[in-house]
């Protein structure tokens, strides 16, 4: 960081996998777009990545370099968190929100979360968790089945 908080590095953005005491890269190029969210998907076996200077999530496959588009929003993403029946929540700093992956758009889930940072999410009570960087607190929101937030 910079004197004025600008983010810089020396070559290109990379997923890493830390194992035991090694450490490889999964992912790289150029076109990564700082990717700043990660999670697995077991079901479909597949990386979820939020990039921080894109509106667009995406997903990869272990061993494969090719992305693939699954949302677009309004960027600065952060959290992620794949549900046991398959949904995807993101959390974005751009529009101070947690949403939820539906027909390529995210679709609002929790809004006036400012610093949404790296959600939670307990599946036994269907509990999201959202840090809010900025404010030094959790709040906490029952996710129902449809995706909404209480």
């Amino acid at each position: 960081f910079d004197t004025r908080g600008n983010a810089s590095q020396a070559g290109e953005d990379r997923v890493l996998r830390v194992k035991g005491d090694k450490i490889e890269s999964i992912l790289w190029g150029s076109d990564l777009s700082s990717p700043n969210g990660l999670a697995f998907d077991k079901a479909s076996f597949r990386f979820i990545v939020g990039p921080w200077d894109s509106d667009s999530v995406y997903s990869f496959a272990p061993g494969s370099l090719a992305k693939t588009k699954i949302a677009a929003g309004r960027g600065q993403f952060d959290g992620i968190e794949v549900l046991d029946d398959g949904r995807v929540l993101v959390s974005s700093w751009a529009d101070s929100s947690v949403g939820v992956v539906k027909d390529g758009k995210l679709e609002k889930v929790v809004s006036g979360v400012d610093g949404a940072a790296d959600i939670g999410y307990d599946s036994k009570r269907n509990v999201l968790a959202i840090p809010r960087f900025s404010a030094n607190s959790v709040d906490y929101y029952k996710i129902s089945g449809g995706g909404g937030a209480q």
